[in-house]
Formats: structure tokens, sequence, C-alpha cells
């Protein structure tokens, strides 16, 4: 229901993934705040439909809170520009942009995305080009057998070098 509502709103990928994160949420609020007493009552609802209003209600809310922060803050930071100085490297991976999700960032906050994008570059120093474009390819919502595809690579084998890009990643970055 929530990746319908999401696509009405011309939403993709991570968007959406977050608006399925937040809905799972809003389902844990709703089971606490529903009154079993309500079904027999004149006026009062199934679970099923108090569900169905919460989360259409929560959701409404969620994309306005989203468009206002959207409008206060450019959303998007460069983290790979300086990797791509550094290494004269051309890759589309240099031009990949990452939301920032904080509507009023917070000196604590700007210094704590400037550190990561700082650990992100170091990381991406020590992964192999195809462990990049591979990391690129997920980062642009491809599938994994169009990567696959690109790279001249068996799905399964794709599949085992994102779990393997995975793990380095948790280890590079903490």
């Amino acid at each position: 229901m929530i990746t319908g509502l999401a696509l009405k709103r011309g939403w993709r990928g991570e968007d959406i993934r977050d608006a399925q994160q937040e809905g799972v949420l809003w389902m844990v609020e709703a089971i606490k705040d529903y009154d079993t007493n309500e079904v027999g009552k004149p006026g009062g609802c199934s679970f099923r439909s108090f569900l169905y209003k919460v989360l259409v209600r929560s959701f409404s809310n969620y994309a306005r809170s989203r468009k206002r922060c959207e409008g206060h803050l450019n959303r998007q930071v460069t983290v790979l520009d300086e990797y791509a100085a550094d290494t004269n490297r051309s890759s589309s991976l240099n031009h990949r942009t990452f939301v920032v999700q904080d509507c009023q960032p917070t000196p604590v906050t700007l210094a704590e995305q400037q550190e990561d994008a700082q650990r992100l570059r170091n990381a991406i120093q020590h992964l192999s080009e195809t462990e990049r474009r591979i990391l690129t390819g997920i980062g642009q919502d491809k599938k994994l057998t169009a990567i696959a595809t690109e790279l001249g690579l068996r799905l399964g084998a794709l599949s085992h070098r994102w779990r393997k890009l995975r793990r380095k990643l948790r280890e590079l970055l903490g």
C-alpha cells in the first residue's frame, strides 16, 4: 500500500524504501493505539479499516513533511568529486549524489556529514574498479542482472561479489 502511494507521487528507489520503513513503524503504532472495543460500538471500525486510515494519514503527513524539507534545504551533497580529482578517473560513480535527510542541519550534523563523506572517500579508494562499478550500479537502482551483464559476469558470481563488497564496506566504514 505504501509503495502504491509513493509511486503515485512519483517517488522512486530509496525514497520508496524509506517510506516503507516508516510504514512499518506506523503499523506498530496502530497496533498499540487500536481499541479492540471499537468493533462492537456504533461508528466503530475493524482493525483493518483503522490500519488503512492510519497508514494513509501517516503517509500523507510524511510526504508533506518531506516536501517542506526539500523546499528548505538543497538535499544533494556530492561527496565523490574530490576522489575524482585526486585520482583523475572518470566514472559515473564520481557523479553520484548522496541525499541528506536532515531539514535543519546543526553544526554537529554538518560535522558528522563531513566525517562520513571523508570516511566514504577513503573506503572508495580501497575498492577495485569492478567493486566501484558494482557499487555504482546498485546506487543507480539497477537490477543485479543488468549489472552482471554490463560486467560480463554470471548472476551468481555478481551476487557473491556484492555480498563480499558489503562486508568489505562494513569493515572499512566501521
